[in-house]
């Protein structure tokens, strides 16, 4: 019997050492909670954000001659990649290191530029990329525009993003000029 009193006597772990243990376990699961939700909020407020509204259309009434000139901009935190832009039934497509106006398979002008801060924008592959705060111009010259485009016609236009990602829209309205 003495023998069984001296086992229920003996303590594994003190009172104190349960709460230090406890408290260390504590910590390390908030510290560890903290940890991913900054990754979260960190990589969730990495974003793109594409502004179109400084594109223009001219064309010349007389001599079907038009200047297309679509500005994309990015003023997001994040860099912007672009597989191909519509405008009605035109398509900007990338390739080849270039920006072309096409009209279903056909060719119809090649970019004269691509932006004025060329450390923000290249086309890589098929793709363009804009870096943050960087702007691509893209200049297109087409020297008989009437069977593309119609003076005064309002038309739509669509940033497509090459891996998902938020369709950019906008609008500009083709007017005269004596380009």
């Amino acid at each position: 019997m003495a023998k069984l009193n001296r086992l229920y006597r003996k303590k594994a772990v003190s009172q104190m050492v349960q709460v230090i243990i406890l408290v260390a376990i504590s910590i390390s699961v908030a510290t560890m909670a903290v940890a991913v939700m900054l990754k979260y909020w960190r990589t969730g407020s990495q974003v793109y954000s594409l502004d179109c509204s400084e594109s223009r259309a001219y064309m010349n009434p007389d001599t079907g001659r038009a200047v297309v000139t679509i500005v994309v901009r990015n003023t997001g935190t994040d860099t912007a990649q672009i597989s191909h832009i519509t405008l009605d039934g035109l398509t900007i497509k990338f390739f080849g290191g270039g920006a072309y106006l096409m009209y279903g398979d056909e060719v119809v002008s090649a970019s004269s530029e691509l932006g004025p801060t060329p450390q923000g924008v290249e086309i890589v592959g098929r793709v363009l990329v804009i870096k943050s705060g960087g702007v691509a111009i893209l200049k297109f010259e087409i020297s008989n525009a009437s069977p593309y485009l119609t003076l005064q016609k309002q038309m739509t236009g669509t940033v497509y993003p090459y891996a998902g990602g938020r369709i950019v829209t906008f609008k500009l309205v083709v007017e005269p000029t004596g380009v």
